[in-house]
């Protein structure tokens, strides 16, 4: 009897057990079963996140990408466009220079024809000048001659009357037509001596104009 008291005893004690392993069994399969789908869903927002970050990651490059292919694309540009521009200033400074030498020879020209022609015009004005003064010379010199003539002829007929007295009127009237033309070759002078002033105004007037000109080049 005690035997078969202690093998129920120990069957009871079994059995216990054996629902108690079980239970707990049962509870680790839960909770393992839990933790799968904890892990499940983990892993699965892991590789989501994953996903995304190497889909933003793609999208980042291609944009730098897009960027440093812009900033390139730039640079090419803007370097041309300094080559271009230090092209045209290279070429403009020579145009400038070609001018420069252009107006300064066309200008040197000018003023070498300016003084030959004042030169010229110069001596002509000289020349008239020296030429009235000596037909003025010998005008004078001829009217003095004839003034002594008619200073002979009327101490010769001083003492005569009718036809000398005639002849007289006529003498006086050659004396005044002689003055009248002193006097005209006195204008005539005074004429040429104008035209000489004014001669030389133009030419100084003329210097002055194309040095305007070539301070206005430079500038």
């Amino acid at each position: 009897d005690d035997i078969d008291g202690a093998i129920k005893t120990v069957r009871d004690m079994v059995s216990s057990l054996r629902l108690e392993v079980d239970a707990r069994r049962r509870k680790v399969d839960e909770t393992l079963a839990s933790l799968d789908t904890k892990h499940d869903g983990l892993t699965t927002d892991l590789r989501r996140d994953m996903n995304q970050l190497h889909k933003d990651q793609q999208d980042d490059h291609a944009t730098l990408n897009r960027f440093v292919t812009d900033l390139n694309d730039r640079h090419l540009a803007l370097h041309k466009a300094h080559a271009d521009t230090v092209d045209n200033l290279s070429s403009t400074n020579d145009q400038l220079s070609n001018s420069k030498q252009d107006l300064e020879t066309a200008l040197n020209q000018n003023v070498a024809t300016l003084k030959k022609d004042l030169a010229t015009k110069a001596k002509e004005a000289n020349d008239r000048a020296d030429g009235v003064e000596r037909h003025h010379a010998n005008v004078a010199k001829e009217s003095s001659k004839r003034m002594n003539t008619l200073e002979l002829r009327i101490s010769g007929v001083q003492g005569a009357c009718g036809e000398h007295k005639r002849d007289l009127t006529k003498l006086r009237e050659e004396v005044n037509g002689l003055t009248v033309k002193s006097a005209a070759h006195d204008v005539d002078i005074n004429k040429v001596q104008s035209d000489a002033n004014k001669l030389d105004r133009w030419r100084n007037d003329d210097v002055n104009k194309h040095k305007q000109d070539m301070d206005a080049v430079y500038e």
